[in-house]
């Protein structure tokens, strides 16, 4: 994880966004819970959005 915010703030970037079906686990690394969203996959139609602030 911590990579992934060094590549992010390398890029200029304030904040990240994903979308997963897991619960709690990006919570853990500092991301926070948005809302659910539709997906366009058959197998998961629904997701949870986190963001995630680059600091």
């Amino acid at each position: 994880m911590n990579t992934v915010k060094e590549n992010a703030k390398n890029a200029n970037l304030t904040e990240l966004f994903l979308y997963t079906k897991h619960i709690g686990l990006y919570e853990k690394f500092g991301w926070e819970f948005v809302e659910k969203v539709k997906t366009f996959k058959d197998d998961s139609p629904i997701e949870r959005l986190y963001r995630l602030e680059i600091k």
